[in-house]
């Protein structure tokens, strides 16, 4: 069952009549080495992972001041959850995870009583408090009995993350007033070596010079990039946590809506200005240019 699933995304086989005779061998060596670095992964004591430690601090946290907002942790690869759900379920936090190869009915419906506000009140359940999983579950599902959002990774693609938030962002039935969302960048040597910051970061000005930061870029359902417009310079000015960044993209968030701008904007192309004040010396001032040569060249009546 498992190879006619594989079929079916286009698997297929060939005869080994048509391999080189270094094939099997190399490919044995392969594996060896896929191996090799797997066990060496893997005995890296989780203790040494202090954003796992911390992570599960600050859900311990979260949980115990408001235990009516449920959590959502995405992460682009599911080794990375099973990863975390077995770390969490040892911390005994009430979790439960969903990846494409555990999609079942019954995870399907476990998910659905557990963090779909829109499930009727009598099937409504609170066995979990935690969903970890993969971009598998970014579409067609409602989470809005979720009330906050941590990406535990960063895609290169930012509509992903735009995806996953509009999980949580339903307008059939608001449940929170705010929801919280927390992304986790790469440390200064990952960044190097990644760019995944300046690459999300990039595409998503693009979006927003492209679109318009109140355009609802994927669907109806899209309502928090309304929301940050609206509230953005405040919540940077009363964030603790700023980034090195912070500063200059509200300065130019700031600039960019300026009216004054707008209205430079709008002037006709080829406009010109003069003073108007009383100076001690009336004249005319004049640039030239030609080439790569340029004179400045004042002008009145005595010269």
């Amino acid at each position: 069952a498992a190879i006619e699933k594989l079929q079916t995304r286009g698997l297929f086989e060939i005869k080994t009549e048509y391999l080189q005779d270094d094939f099997f061998r190399e490919l044995d060596e392969d594996i060896q080495l896929l191996q090799d670095l797997k066990n060496e992964w893997e005995a890296i004591e989780k203790d040494n992972d202090p954003k796992l430690k911390e992570f599960i601090n600050i859900l311990k946290k979260q949980l115990k001041e408001d235990p009516a907002r449920k959590i959502i942790v995405f992460s682009q690869f599911a080794d990375t959850i099973n990863y975390l759900e077995k770390n969490l379920k040892e911390a005994n936090l009430p979790v439960f995870s969903y990846t494409a190869l555990k999609a079942t009915t019954s995870n399907k419906e476990t998910i659905r009583t557990n963090f779909d506000a829109g499930c009727e009140e009598n099937e409504q359940k609170d066995d979990y408090k935690i969903l970890v999983a993969t971009d598998a579950i970014s579409e067609g599902y409602n989470l809005h009995r979720a009330g906050t959002i941590f990406n535990y990774d960063i895609p290169y693609n930012p509509t992903r993350i735009i995806q996953r938030v509009g999980r949580i962002n339903r307008i059939n039935k608001k449940v929170f007033d705010k929801l919280f969302i927390f992304n986790y960048f790469p440390t200064d040597i990952g960044e190097n070596e990644t760019r995944i910051q300046e690459i999300s970061t990039l595409k998503m000005t693009m979006i927003h010079a492209i679109m318009g930061e109140d355009t609802k870029v994927l669907n109806s359902n899209e309502e928090l990039q309304a929301f940050f417009t609206e509230q953005y310079k405040t919540i940077i000015e009363t964030n603790e946590q700023k980034s090195w960044s912070t500063e200059y993209y509200a300065t130019l968030h700031e600039f960019t809506d300026s009216p004054d701008l707008k209205k430079a904007l709008s002037l006709p192309l080829r406009s010109k200005i003069r003073r108007k004040t009383s100076l001690s010396q009336r004249g005319v001032l004049v640039f030239a240019k030609k080439g790569n040569d340029f004179v400045f060249k004042f002008a009145n009546n005595n010269n």
